[in-house]
């Protein structure tokens, strides 16, 4: 018996039908002549639906548990936006359908995230044929694991990357997006995991007067100092995009260069004793 696998509703876009597919507009009909047609869009969406679905099975050889193979089946469905997954009880196999773009896409994601949990070495990179988006898959080996789920919340948040996923048995974080969240994304997994002692701009592309500062702090400030100079910070700044992350003890802010020289001096002023 197989099991349809967990649903992520907060990342599934609602305009996707149960095949996977972008679901096209109600069929546009008006009357001629006393006869009923069909619009082009109309056909054109009927002829989306009917293009060939296929099943591939995939076997993971390192998601050793039930649910290892459930964070897998999940993460893929997620990322290729494929609705039709289904997991065998023992999790040692998943069925994938959906359309060839989206299988091509599944069948990449699998081999980058089923990978041994001591995997390293530089991101892999894979551009979806038909969305043009991005896919980029960076590994954190030997990352604790709450370290590692809030340094994947901290980059989605500053990155605005909606499709950013951890994925917890090969410490892998997967962003799809535009080359421009992408590239956020992954500076931001890289500084964030090195743990800078001093503090790191990064300007975002594309993007005129959007800038992303890390501040980090000593090693020594408690959760609770760190909330509140975030808080402090917000506040000071009308609102102003700022997060905290634990576990490097440091500060995220996104904003103009202005107003991140203007936490700069908020932060000095609520660290002076």
């Amino acid at each position: 018996m197989w099991k349809q696998a967990p649903e992520d509703r907060a990342v599934l876009p609602r305009e996707h039908n149960n095949l996977g597919l972008h679901a096209p507009a109600r069929p546009s009909v008006f009357a001629s002549g006393g006869k009923m047609k069909l619009t082009i869009a109309s056909l054109c969406g009927l002829a989306l639906l009917a293009q060939q679905l296929d099943t591939r099975v995939v076997e993971p050889r390192h998601a050793t548990s039930v649910r290892d193979g459930q964070e897998l089946a999940t993460v893929i469905r997620s990322a290729a936006e494929i609705r039709d997954v289904r997991i065998s009880p023992d999790g040692k196999q998943i069925s994938f359908t959906g359309s060839p773009d989206q299988l091509a896409m599944m069948s990449w994601l699998a081999s980058a995230l089923d990978v041994p949990a001591d995997r390293s070495g530089e991101p892999v990179e894979f551009v979806t044929p038909s969305a043009g988006d991005l896919v980029r898959v960076h590994y954190l080996p030997g990352m604790p694991p709450s370290s590692f789920q809030e340094l994947g919340t901290v980059a989605r948040s500053v990155s605005r990357a909606r499709r950013l996923f951890t994925y917890r048995p090969s410490r892998a974080i997967l962003v799809r997006g535009t080359n421009q969240e992408v590239a956020l994304a992954g500076w931001l997994i890289q500084e964030l995991h090195t743990n800078p002692r001093s503090a790191r701009d990064f300007a975002v592309p594309g993007a005129a007067g959007d800038w992303v500062r890390i501040f980090p702090l000593d090693p020594g400030t408690s959760v609770e100092r760190l909330q509140a100079l975030g808080v402090a910070v917000r506040n000071s700044l009308d609102g102003a995009s700022v997060y905290a992350y634990n576990a490097g003890k440091a500060l995220v802010l996104r904003d103009t260069q202005a107003r991140i020289a203007e936490a700069e001096r908020i932060i000095a002023r609520e660290m002076t004793p």
